[in-house]
């Protein structure tokens, strides 16, 4: 199990690399921790309901210019 300030590194890691190769980036951890408090479920490590339903939408939003 990974804690928070490793996720953070691996992520910080990722987005170094992800934006030096111009892969777009779709940061669903900053979506959850806006809210994290409705978004996470009572084990605080899955989303709820309401997580699964804002990271969908942000997924959608997303890719949504890439379809049209």
């Amino acid at each position: 199990v990974l804690a928070n300030g490793e996720i953070d590194e691996y992520n910080d890691a990722a987005r170094t690399l992800m934006e030096s190769e111009g892969v777009p980036i779709n940061d669903l951890d900053e979506v959850v921790w806006k809210n994290y408090g409705a978004f996470l479920s009572g084990d605080q490590l899955h989303l709820s309901t309401a997580g699964q339903l804002a990271c969908a939408h942000a997924v959608a939003n997303r890719i949504r210019p890439a379809l049209a």
